[in-house]
């Protein structure tokens, strides 16, 4: 492959330098990247293994937990990136940028597709190949892979069988603990390499991740960044959306910011929402009601919830809800129509399409919700988001208790893992489903 030099200080920045080298040249056995959202960490994880595997003619195996996030977090970053550099070789090899009256900014002259030229995608799996100057397969790549089926992994050999240079696990935070990390690694990581691990720091202290990867480790190194670092330097990089977004957190909800923007760990103690607030009267705008059924029968209850969201305030209002065990159906319904008087869509557990097709035919409008691996911790995460939670425990006293006892996961020395707990959380998967259009997936 004909060399390729290209200038990296122009699309990442410059608190990355040190970390972006150490990846290419495979310095460290660890590199931990965390911090907080938009701090551009996984955009600059990807540059520097394409950079790499072109620089080395080697291949690279980026993982996230789950397969359905294959294509939106690993593939397309890697797609983003290649977009990146063309853009970035193309000045440098003498192209001009031009802006029309619209603002529209294009390149004129210059080298197009510099560095993606030596890619080509495949799909069904997903892979970026490695083509050398003349187009042709190198026999290196890019492979990408979600760990539902660890068992699976064992496919995943280099076809030059010399292995992987480059391990990358994008939102760590995913996976159970440092013993499904050693189990893949003793599978994936058998030649010389270097092993990437980059999430979003976890809330609790406790949480596996912040206590494995806070460590000192021979031949590891770490790295943190946040959205500060890219305003600093490259302000355009991030949308005015995003920038007033971030600052209606820090002004309205600063714990959250603290520990989504900023990547702080800001507490130990085991609360998942300790954005509740109790309400003691109706003074809110309904207008607009969401409204979310989980099923139950013996051992747990069915619980139908009606909320209120105010996107202004980003708070949430219960207004009103049912839960009962042993309700058979036509009970259930009847106790639904009591608030939901003019029939507004319900939002349904999908795993009991039987269940809803029964209360469509009892008049209800039920819908299944769509569910992917991680939905429950994207709903919880956009739950601990909001300002507040209102909720009125003379009205509403199961979806209050709920609410308010729910914790984190103990490990067996009495700490809180951060992982979450399958149980007594029935009115709280409803709200999950009744508010599932307002979540960001």
């Amino acid at each position: 492959m004909s060399r390729v030099n290209i200038d990296y200080g122009n699309f990442i920045c410059s608190t990355f330098d040190d970390i972006f080298v150490s990846i290419i040249k495979n310095e460290c056995d660890e590199v931990v990247l965390d911090g907080g959202r938009s701090s551009t960490k996984s955009q600059t994880i990807s540059e520097a293994i394409i950079m790499g595997c072109m620089s080395y003619s080697a291949s690279a195996i980026a993982l996230v937990k789950y397969k359905n996030g294959i294509k939106d977090r690993l593939v397309d970053t890697f797609l983003s990136s290649l977009d990146i550099m063309d853009r970035e070789y193309q000045l440098q090899s003498g192209g001009q940028l031009v802006v029309d009256e619209d603002g529209d900014e294009s390149i004129e002259g210059g080298v197009e597709n510099g560095i993606s030229r030596f890619w080509k995608l495949k799909k069904s799996p997903y892979e970026l190949k490695l083509l050398d100057d003349k187009g042709n397969e190198t026999g290196n790549s890019i492979k990408f892979t979600g760990c539902d089926e660890p068992g699976k992994l064992k496919s995943f050999r280099n076809a030059s069988r010399k292995g992987f240079k480059y391990i990358w696990f994008e939102e760590v935070t995913d996976f159970v603990g440092e013993k499904e990390i050693n189990s893949i690694m003793d599978t994936l990581g058998r030649k010389r390499c270097t092993t990437i691990f980059s999430y979003n720091a976890p809330r609790s202290a406790t949480n596996w991740v912040n206590k494995f990867f806070g460590e000192n480790r021979p031949r590891r190194k770490k790295h943190h960044s946040t959205y500060l670092d890219v305003i600093k330097e490259h302000p355009d990089w991030l949308s005015e959306s995003l920038k007033r977004r971030i600052e209606f957190y820090r002004l309205n909800n600063h714990d959250y910011y603290r520990n989504n923007y900023l990547g702080e760990v800001t507490g130990t103690e085991g609360n998942v929402f300790p954005n509740v607030v109790t309400l003691k009267h109706k003074d809110y705008n309904a207008s607009e009601i969401f409204k979310g059924l989980d099923f139950g029968f013996s051992n747990d209850p069915s619980a139908y919830v009606e909320w209120c969201y105010n996107a202004k305030e980003h708070a949430l209002y219960c207004h009103s809800e049912f839960v009962e065990k042993r309700v058979d159906n036509a009970s259930l319904a009847e106790n639904i129509k009591k608030t939901n008087v003019h029939n507004f869509r319900v939002w349904a557990d999908s795993e009991d399409p039987r269940t809803i097709n029964e209360l469509v035919k009892l008049g209800i409008k039920a819908i299944g919700v769509r569910k992917g691996a991680d939905s429950v911790r994207h709903g919880i995460k956009w739950l601990q988001s909001l300002t507040a939670i209102y909720i009125n425990p003379d009205t509403c006293p199961h979806t209050y208790k709920e609410f308010t006892q729910y914790e984190y996961k103990m490990d067996k020395n009495g700490e809180y893992t951060g992982e979450l707990v399958d149980k007594n959380n029935h009115t709280i998967d409803a709200t999950r489903y009744a508010i599932n259009t307002k979540i960001d997936y």
